[in-house]
């Protein structure tokens, strides 16, 4: 395929025995060529340097020039040995020439394109290394002799041909446009399973099997708070804590309750009498993530990286990612964590898991895919009560990661079994 060498707006591509022209501002066709004595398939094409002409090469070696703005056959050379051409381009002197090479290793020259073609029988054959080659006695013009016996083919040429009009596909005005950029899918940005959007008040910072943890108060207010509710009121008491660092993030665990805002992590434990620890994250570095169990406290930063500390507070290892996290959830000692492997493809989120396990001091890692259906994202992440790896997508398809088949087995389909009531219900909050 090529551009037109002018305003670079139109390309032209083969399509089996028709050259098809399309525009580059709406990438509609423009304009078909074709050529009735060719009924194989082209399988190069090339402009002329002014972008009235256009070559085109079939599968038989076969040589067809069009008339761009007519639409025209100018030519037309048909090879007897149907030897097919691989390489073709137009001399940049705009004198009609074309130089080709075909599979066989073959370099021949087409003169006089736009006129009578001509195909040139000089070609390069297979030499020894040291060979010298011999030029038939052709004579080339040399500038500084201007004898009788010198004849200049260029300007020959110039006296007997007429320069080649400029190409006028439309009507449109001749200032070049820019070219038209195929529109780009935001990535997923990380989310905390189980909350609310953050512009709710009051919103749910987490919601899971353990308790509730609860914002009240915007960013604007002065007095905001969050409060914790368990469902089991034997194992702790309801607790009600100033939110002044602004919290965002909330996880809870049998273990610890943890706050978070973009610099800073505040951990409470539950199981023991050891007061709350909080850390400060670097400037330049913001947290995107935590997660909570009963034996860890995770959270990731923008630069990559997930650490991992205890209930207690001591850092227990620090991993990296291969890409920007998107959310992740923990379990025992377990953590499963998803992340944007690449950059989307057409309308599908490009998301990758890692089932991480940290037994002491060593870690042990499983990659996992992420189980997401067409135009669809990540909605959630979690564990089973006996901690089986699950996911649910925005579509409502619920997925369980069964550790002993090591797939992922579409589990329920969530938009089945949605109540419809006077107040529309889309979806399960898990």
């Amino acid at each position: 395929m090529d551009f037109d060498p002018i305003l670079g707006k139109y390309l032209a591509y083969p399509n089996e025995n028709v050259v098809h022209i399309v525009g580059t501002d709406d990438w509609a066709i423009y304009k078909k060529l074709v050529a009735d004595s060719i009924a194989v398939s082209f399988s190069i094409v090339q402009f002329s340097p002014c972008g009235n002409f256009l070559a085109a090469a079939s599968e038989h070696g076969d040589v067809v020039i069009w008339n761009v703005p007519s639409q025209t056959v100018v030519n037309c050379s048909q090879n007897q040995t149907s030897t097919a051409i691989c390489a073709m381009v137009w001399n940049p002197l705009g004198n009609g020439e074309i130089a080709y090479c075909d599979v066989q290793g073959q370099l021949g020259i087409l003169t006089n394109c736009i006129g009578t073609l001509e195909i040139s029988s000089e070609v390069t054959e297979k030499t020894d290394e040291n060979a010298e080659m011999d030029f038939g006695g052709i004579q080339f013009e040399d500038d500084d002799d201007d004898g009788e016996n010198v004849v200049s083919l260029e300007k020959l040429k110039m006296s007997v041909m007429e320069p080649e009009p400029e190409l006028q596909f439309d009507k449109e005005s001749s200032a070049s446009s820019s070219r038209p950029r195929t529109p780009e899918i935001p990535m997923q940005s990380p989310f905390m399973p189980s909350s609310t959007p953050e512009h709710l008040s009051p919103r749910y910072l987490c919601w899971n099997d353990v308790g509730i943890v609860k914002a009240y108060g915007s960013p604007e207010d002065e007095s905001k708070s969050i409060e914790v509710e368990f469902h089991d009121t034997t194992f702790h008491n309801s607790m009600m804590m100033q939110n002044f660092q602004n919290y965002t993030m909330g996880s809870l665990s049998t273990g610890a309750l943890a706050v978070a805002s973009s610099d800073q992590i505040t951990v409470i434990p539950l199981t023991s009498s050891i007061k709350e620890w909080s850390l400060n994250i670097e400037e330049g570095r913001d947290i995107t993530c935590i997660a909570t169990s009963s034996k860890l406290i995770c959270f990731s930063t923008s630069n990559y990286l997930v650490h991992i500390c205890t209930v207690y507070g001591t850092q227990k290892s620090a991993i990296s990612t291969p890409g920007p996290t998107v959310s992740m959830a923990a379990y025992e000692d377990v953590l499963l964590l998803a992340y944007h492997a690449s950059s989307p493809r057409k309308d599908d989120q490009c998301i990758s898991m890692m089932l991480l396990r940290f037994e002491g001091m060593s870690v042990l890692n499983k990659n996992l895919p992420c189980p997401l259906q067409p135009e669809s994202s990540l909605f959630w992440l979690g564990f089973s009560d006996v901690g089986t790896p699950v996911s649910l997508d925005s579509n409502g398809m619920l997925y369980l990661f069964p550790l002993t088949c090591n797939v992922w087995l579409p589990f329920c389909d969530t938009t089945k079994h949605v109540i419809f009531s006077r107040i529309r219900c889309v979806s399960f909050l898990i």
